[in-house]
């Protein structure tokens, strides 16, 4: 398994990929499926069009289905914390699915009560819309120069270019949000939540 690291804002944010296209296949058809039984969570979103089972609608971790991809992800994220001396346990709490149909987006949020984060992108089309992280120091006057050799604009976001099986992991307290989702075919995110070992 190899990580890449960047780091933004300064904050290192660390890149995955899975390579077992025909288990990927398997679980957007379980995503599907999933679809038509569980009810979507997020009604209090402004993009709650976007269908998902966040909110505790349905905790992906605990899916057997899922049981594969989810041991890859927990791998990835401890050789995360090695790469990045972070030493810190953390459990995987919690996981849901996000199916974007056209012109579904996700506004603007963290994920405050945890400590690290991931994104699987299990189905991108050509078209999808990026995901766009935030500066956590948006707040501070910096000077433009600093970031004319940088990945991100002035503004302090970045749109990460992600690929089909990519995994980003990041720090909770990192603001994103999706953009407006522009192809006909689905976009299909699973996103993770980390906490500390007690």
């Amino acid at each position: 398994m190899t990580i890449e690291l960047s780091q933004y804002f300064p904050t290192t944010f660390g890149v995955s990929h899975f390579k077992d296209e025909d288990y990927r296949q398997e679980l957007i058809k379980h995503c599907y499926d999933l679809k038509t039984k569980i009810k979507s969570g997020g009604e209090d979103w402004l993009s709650n069009e976007t269908y998902n089972t966040s909110d505790g609608q349905y905790n992906i971790v605990n899916d057997k289905k899922f049981e594969t991809l989810n041991k890859w992800i927990v791998k990835s994220v401890e050789e995360y914390l090695i790469k990045t001396t972070m030493n810190i346990t953390l459990n995987l709490v919690d996981g849901w699915l996000n199916i974007y149909n056209k012109n579904n987006y996700q506004e603007l949020h963290r994920h405050n009560t945890y400590v690290m984060s991931c994104i699987f992108y299990l189905q991108a089309p050509n078209n999808f819309a990026q995901t766009m992280f935030y500066s956590p120091y948006s707040e501070m006057v910096i000077n433009e120069a600093i970031y004319k050799n940088q990945k991100f604009d002035p503004s302090g976001r970045i749109n990460f270019k992600a690929k089909e099986g990519d995994l980003v992991m990041f720090r909770s307290y990192v603001q994103h949000a999706v953009g407006l989702h522009k192809d006909n075919k689905d976009r299909i995110t699973l996103a993770y939540n980390f906490k500390e070992a007690k």
